[in-house]
């Protein structure tokens, strides 16, 4: 329903040691290649603007063209020894061309009726910066996008004349405006040696080697920069820097009843230095590895629990975020496409977001009140990878939006496709990152979220434990992470004494019933705030690893009532391995346990 075009063209190198990117420092000058990109975009963008029509047809009324010019390694290592290092080096571009105008365009509309399509042979974009490359690819791509918002348009068009619905009993509009902005946020990129991820990949993963519990084990370092240039049309044009760092540990085993215990370290920032050191890291994977063998001995969960629930640490912030900005009932946005069905009848489809109906009135707890503020870099001493002082489609977002004040939703985030209750771009369309390279998709980037009520974490535990007592329950449940660093660190269920406040540490234990309006059922709050960074994939489509990054300042416990906890069902028969792990021999282990005491 957006006549979109997106290519990418990739040269992928598995190397031992290549110079990639890694480290970012902000320059003064414009570069000769920012200048060729830009001109190349400029150029081919006025050029068709200005040509680009078919005889007895409208032209485009808006063309933005968005050119990522991207490097990406990854390495990653299992048991001490690489299985990947990669150095991958492409530009994206994406087209988006409209016909017709800002109240009505070939834009969100969909139809039964089935389509001609017509394939043409993809070009490529060279890696290098190349003018002629560059404007030739833009060219083809245009003309493409150009037929296919043609085609629609008419469609469209006619449709609704059909359908005795005019443009002016519209609705929604299609696009909105936006003032045009200039800004170039310029960067220069310092190499960073492949070899020395490597190594890290190598002596972070060679922990495992003294852990023959612990059946699977990987180390995945990536990293990403890309400058990313954005033009179009009314005016607008924007430069600026994205670079990403995630570093994720994966271990998985199994208790004797063949319950699958797997856990996941994850650190994500902007560039590599902000990573702990070697030392620190090697804590950290110890404190996994030793955690999955204390479940390994841990009691197996067999009962059904109703009642309240302790969430501590990330597993908190996790929970708050799915809540609030994953899914179809999330604070963002959601646009009702005019949908053709096989009657030539023409109507607005059902909003697939229910609070898209609820702006104005109460969603969570009156105590909550949830902010935007993109423009923040960092919280205290705490660079913040959800950074955006401009968006994807060159909007520059308000310096604070208020999205729920006092438990009332307010409005939504948005990009530039108007919807019912949020007709203008409030800058919230941000890049969505992946190992395949970036795209664009409407979501948070910095969000405070205030509890007014908030109370110390020992005085939340014994409230937990009252509500406990008061509901009849012979125990209570806690969830917590470990004590490590990391943006997603593993947790663990607890049974919390009703006498004593002991935590008994239990396994193959599954949460039910949480959901958005948990955080309406009088919630409570800690006092201490945590920062978070994070990956958010508000479609709940895109793989792990991947997402928009974004940060989140927010109370570090959450207390839930009547919450529903249940046993992980048990294995029917042994899935355990016939013969012992090889991994683990002595000698072995003692040569290489040499890596650790050789770390700079």
């Amino acid at each position: 329903m957006m006549n979109t075009t997106r290519y990418k063209y990739r040269k992928a190198t598995f190397v031992w040691a290549v110079t990639c990117l890694v480290t970012a420092v902000q320059g003064t000058a414009q570069t000769a290649s920012d200048s060729l990109i830009l001109s190349a975009l400029h150029d081919e963008l006025q050029r068709n603007q200005q040509e680009l029509v078919l005889e007895g047809n409208q032209k485009p009324f808006y063309i933005a063209y968005t050119l990522n010019d991207i490097n990406q390694v990854q390495v990653s290592a299992s048991l001490g020894a690489l299985q990947l290092s990669r150095q991958d080096q492409h530009k994206d571009w994406l087209v988006r061309l409209l016909v017709g105008d800002y109240r009505m365009n070939d834009e969100n509309f969909s139809t039964t009726e089935m389509e001609n399509a017509v394939y043409r042979q993809r070009t490529e974009m060279p890696i290098e910066n190349d003018y002629e490359g560059i404007r030739r690819s833009l060219w083809l791509t245009t003309n493409d996008v150009f037929y296919s918002a043609l085609h629609s348009y008419k469609k469209k068009k006619a449709l609704i004349e059909n359908g005795q619905i005019q443009q002016s009993d519209l609705q929604i509009d299609d696009f909105s405006r936006e003032n045009p902005v200039q800004q170039r946020f310029r960067y220069q990129f310092r190499p960073f040696q492949t070899e020395q991820l490597e190594n890290t990949a190598r002596q972070l993963s060679a922990v495992f080697l003294d852990y023959p519990a612990i059946y699977s084990s990987r180390v995945t370092l990536e990293a990403m920069q890309a400058t990313v240039y954005f033009v179009n049309t009314e005016g607008t044009e924007v430069q600026f820097p994205f670079q990403l760092v995630s570093l994720t540990i994966q271990a998985g085993s199994m208790t004797d009843d063949s319950d699958p215990l797997n856990k996941v370290l994850h650190y994500l920032v902007n560039e590599p230095k902000q990573l702990p050191d070697t030392q620190s890291l090697i804590a950290d994977i110890r404190a996994v590895a030793e955690n999955i063998m204390a479940l390994q001995q841990a009691p197996r969960f067999d009962d059904e629990y109703f009642g309240p629930v302790l969430l501590s640490g990330e597993v908190a912030a996790e929970t708050i975020e799915k809540f609030l900005f994953e899914g179809s009932d999330g604070l963002i946005s959601q646009r009702e496409t005019l949908q053709s069905g096989s009657e030539q009848k023409v109507y607005y489809n059902e909003n697939s977001n229910s609070l898209q109906a609820k702006v104005g009135k109460s969603i969570l707890d009156k105590q909550l009140t949830v902010r935007s503020t993109p423009g923040q870099k960092e919280c205290n001493g705490v660079p913040l990878v959800g950074y955006s002082p401009i968006d994807a489609e060159g909007v520059v977002p308000p310096e604070e939006l208020v999205l729920v004040e006092s438990g009332v939703l307010k409005t939504l985030l948005n990009g530039r496709t108007p919807s019912r209750e949020v007709p203008h771009s409030n800058g919230h369309m941000r890049l969505n990152y992946s190992s395949e390279g970036l795209s664009k998709q409407a979501g948070p980037g910095v969000i405070h979220i205030e509890a007014r009520e908030a109370q110390p974490f020992d005085s939340l535990k014994q409230e937990l434990i009252r509500q406990a007592r008061e509901a009849g329950l012979e125990y209570a449940i806690l969830i917590k992470n470990l004590p490590t660093g990391g943006s997603q660190k593993p947790y663990n269920f607890y049974k919390v004494d009703l006498e004593t406040g002991q935590e008994e540490l239990v396994h193959a234990i599954k949460l039910s019933n949480l959901n958005l309006y948990s955080l309406k059922r009088s919630p409570g709050f800690s006092s201490e705030t945590l920062v978070h960074n994070t990956l958010i994939s508000p479609s709940r489509t895109d793989k792990y690893g991947s997402g928009i990054p974004a940060s989140f300042i927010l109370p570090k416990a959450m207390l839930l009532k009547e919450i529903e906890i249940s046993p992980v069902r048990k294995p029917l028969a042994s899935s355990l391995p016939l013969i012992e792990n090889p991994v683990g021999n002595m000698e072995k282990r003692n040569e290489l346990r040499t890596l650790e005491q050789h770390l700079p």
